[in-house]
């Protein structure tokens, strides 16, 4: 786990960015109405945002199941569901691409009885997986906005990013998994949590990459935990009364999320949330809708499993051993 003292330090900026953030809405928005308005979303409405929230949970289970399948360690979904709580609560504290979180997983799959090495391959899979459920769920975004309303100049900053690190995060995954060790350049030795992660990687066995069909029902699962996102933040706008079609939530939740991908910044925080506003606005909800739907909607995904996650990944490390338990392994049909 990162020491309290680098963690402040890595969450300054985003601190700093959402601050800013908050003063320029402060500048737009009617605030009167603003209390008005969270305080009049329907109850109904937020259970069946939290429900697809947990369910969201055992989906990415399910793409981390896949994952183990193809490194021949069939395990059930429920036991997988804190892993994945413990490397969201890892990806959120420590931005690495997801690859901090990764390596906490990996020591949390040990603890199921998988070695080292079948662990990581595991995450391989897995990681992979993320990254193609990105690219599809961006270019589907990307056609969607298209479509509807052009092309801003900031969204094409953000989709030009974003292009340079879908192609460029599994270069280096794959780079890493079949290479010799190597120093990483001192640009990308200071990413936190990179280098681990990658030394992880190039332990991992060479088989799992073949059992194609298992990586892309793995993506499958992760194009549908973003379909889940996607699907609470439009349930959060018709919660505040107003109505908004499932192409328009998915494309303002990948956008947010390809904005708070290429920052860096633990959580996105302050650019996920403007570039969610922004993209809502662009498409036309209203402007105090869509601060008050997307407080909300960080309000489940973020700050919610915050304390479990937390809870689950200091036991994860603490319970930490050398030597897990052999398990056996199956091969992946």
């Amino acid at each position: 786990m990162p020491k309290p003292g680098s963690v402040l330090v890595r969450w300054l900026p985003a601190i700093l960015v959402l601050l800013l953030v908050a003063f320029l809405a402060s500048h737009f928005v009617e605030w009167k109405r603003f209390p008005e308005l969270l305080h009049r979303a329907r109850p109904a409405w937020l259970l069946a945002a939290l429900g697809l929230q947990v369910l969201k949970y055992f989906v990415s289970a399910g793409a981390l199941q896949r994952s183990m399948t193809a490194a021949g360690f069939p395990v059930p979904v429920p036991p997988l569901v804190p892993v994945v709580l413990a490397k969201v609560f890892t990806d959120q504290v420590t931005p690495a691409s997801g690859l901090a979180g990764s390596v906490l997983a990996g020591k949390a799959l040990r603890k199921l009885g998988l070695s080292r090495g079948d662990a990581t391959a595991a995450l391989v899979v897995n990681t992979l997986a993320f990254y193609a459920a990105n690219a599809v769920t961006a270019l589907a975004a990307v056609v969607i906005l298209w479509e509807r309303r052009g092309f801003h100049p900031a969204i094409t900053v953000v989709v030009t990013l974003f292009a340079i690190y879908s192609v460029g995060m599994p270069a280096l995954i794959l780079w890493a998994y079949h290479s010799p060790p190597r120093r990483l350049p001192s640009w990308l030795a200071k990413i936190p949590g990179l280098e681990e992660a990658l030394q992880w990687f190039r332990e991992a066995p060479k088989e799992p990459l073949g059992h194609r069909l298992l990586l892309l029902e793995a993506s499958a699962f992760q194009v549908a935990v973003v379909a889940l996102d996607s699907m609470t933040l439009m349930v959060l706008v018709g919660s505040l009364g107003h109505a908004m079609d499932y192409p328009a939530a998915f494309t303002a939740y990948v956008m947010a999320n390809m904005a708070g991908t290429v920052t860096f910044l633990p959580a996105g925080l302050g650019t996920f949330e403007a570039a969610a506003v922004g993209t809502l606005r662009y498409l036309r909800t209203p402007l105090e809708v869509s601060i008050a739907a997307v407080i909300l909607f960080r309000g489940f995904t973020l700050y919610l499993p915050l304390l479990p996650g937390s809870w689950i990944a200091r036991n994860t490390v603490a319970e930490e051993t050398d030597e897990a338990p052999a398990a056996q392994r199956v091969p992946p049909r």
